[in-house]
């Protein structure tokens, strides 16, 4: 099928960027989908259009157009305890208190 005919699936004009694309996917996929429209035959048979259309339209476009997932910096990811050496504790000693976490007055190195 032309091009054309999978804009006009999705509403769009020829043309349109991939983010319009995907936008009008999107809401349009959500309107038709089976599981909002129990039992409904024709909302299936336009939803398999709206996702075919989709990924017609994606396949062909530029692959400058769309974009690619960014992956997460290592400096963005948390580290949990497995990922601290041994010697590192998650939680630094109390300030007034006991390096152990009791109170002062139960502390076993309190002088």
């Amino acid at each position: 099928m032309a091009l054309a005919h999978h804009y006009r699936i999705l509403g769009l004009r020829t043309g349109a960027s991939f983010g319009d694309v995907k936008l009008a996917y999107r809401n349009l996929a959500r309107l038709y989908h089976p599981d909002v429209n129990p039992g409904d035959h024709l909302a299936k048979e336009k939803f398999i259009q709206v996702t075919q259309a989709y990924q017609a339209l994606a396949d062909a476009l530029p692959q400058s157009t769309v974009r690619v997932k960014a992956q997460p910096s290592p400096s963005a990811t948390c580290k949990t305890g497995s990922d601290l050496p041994r010697s590192a504790s998650t939680h630094p000693p109390p300030a007034d208190g006991c390096p152990s976490g009791q109170s002062p007055i139960h502390c076993p190195q309190s002088p």
